[in-house]
């Protein structure tokens, strides 16, 4: 995530940890739409995101908070989109519990160039009940010029975890994901 660009931050605990590494990061200029209310609220409390020109919108609605307001947005626009997932395998592609997470996240992979999954590793080698994106699209936007990166942290897996984990890593970087290990 760079400044000037205009980025979606899906649902998510690990997703908040994304927004708070931008916060920490100081970047400048950045157009972020989110569905994540801890992000929402972090940011409308901080304020300190304002000043240093990034703006905020909701998916669909508005808000207003204290002495800032929150635009309408589509998420059209948004052509970096950062969702968490509660699995996350070559086999089962990029999933979800919860179904209205499935239907924001589908509809900003469509529009998207850049799809950034943010997870720990627990939730690798997972299926949830809702696929937001199976092996074959994955594959399917890989060829259309779509970027997939997986930004996960193998800290605290060892022994045969840590070799089922580096199966799945190798499975999902033969599927087109490039892979990051923070």
């Amino acid at each position: 995530i760079r400044p000037g660009d205009a980025v979606f931050l899906g649902a998510g605990s690990t997703v908040f940890h994304v927004a708070l590494a931008i916060e920490a990061a100081g970047l400048e200029d950045l157009e972020v739409c989110t569905n994540n209310l801890d992000v929402l609220t972090k940011w409308l409390d901080g304020g300190s995101i304002f000043d240093r020109g990034i703006s905020l919108a909701l998916p669909a609605g508005s808000i207003a908070y204290a002495d800032h307001a929150i635009d309408v947005d589509w998420v059209s626009g948004f052509k970096k989109v950062v969702l968490g997932a509660s699995g996350v395998s070559a086999r089962g592609g990029i999933t979800v519990r919860r179904s209205a997470n499935l239907q924001s996240g589908s509809k900003v992979l469509r529009a998207a160039h850049t799809i950034i999954i943010a997870t720990d590793a627990s939730k690798l080698g997972h299926r949830a009940r809702h696929a937001i994106r199976r092996p074959s699209s994955i594959e399917r936007d890989i060829k259309s010029g779509k970027t997939y990166y997986l930004v996960t942290s193998p800290h605290g897996v060892e022994g045969p975890a840590l070799h089922v984990l580096q199966a799945e890593l190798d499975a999902l970087r033969k599927l087109g994901v490039k892979v990051i290990l923070a």
